[in-house]
């Protein structure tokens, strides 16, 4: 995020603290403001970090490398043990053996994966 996006989120926090702020907090506006702020930036930082990652996968099919976006929120906990091997450069076989699986149920682990979209390739 450039510095333009990042003043006009903090504007949106700002106009959502003066609808919901009480001066019943026991806090001033700004000490209010900051808090959320700072817990909305970190958030942001949480989503940006954990959802998305750039990174290069490899496609077992026909041995190429292509960037890809991975969104981890999407993946069960199987199917991002199968990624994360993947991205480390182990070919299915060696994942299904590390994983106690047979090679067809990692193959169609990633189709699934890349059949509902929860890995965008990129072509640069």
């Amino acid at each position: 995020m450039d510095r333009e996006d990042l003043e006009q989120e903090a504007e949106i926090i700002k106009l959502e603290c003066l609808d919901k702020y009480d001066p019943s907090y026991k806090c001033s506006f700004n000490t209010y403001f900051n808090m959320c702020l700072n817990s909305h930036f970190k958030d942001l930082y949480r989503t940006k970090c954990n959802q998305v990652e750039m990174c290069k996968l490899i496609d077992n099919t026909v041995k190429t490398s292509r960037k890809v976006m991975i969104d981890y929120s999407l993946l069960n906990d199987i199917e991002l043990k199968i990624v994360n091997l993947i991205i480390k450069g182990y070919s299915y076989k060696e994942i299904a053996k590390i994983l106690n699986k047979n090679e067809k149920y990692i193959d169609n682990k990633m189709y699934k994966i890349r059949y509902q979209n929860k890995i965008s390739y990129i072509y640069c």
